[in-house]
């Protein structure tokens, strides 16, 4: 499936999926992309898009990973 995404997409769902295994998860949801994208250096689409909707970037990676964390 990620072939048909640029490189950075491409990475983001790649680290969505190993944080979906690690997790235990039987599927990638929506919490693992978030997860994925925050793991890299997110595009500045991303984060402008993130930050229009005044959400930090980084808090939002922080909540996600506790909540994964936590068994949420």
């Amino acid at each position: 499936m990620s072939e048909r995404f640029d490189r950075e997409a491409s990475l983001a769902i790649k680290a969505a999926l190993s944080c979906a295994r690690r997790q235990g998860a039987l599927e990638m949801g929506g919490e693992h992309l978030v997860v994925g994208i925050g793991l890299l250096d997110c595009s500045v689409a991303a984060r402008e898009l993130l930050l229009a909707l005044d959400v930090d970037p980084m808090a939002l990676r922080r909540t996600v990973l506790r909540a994964l964390a936590d068994g949420g």
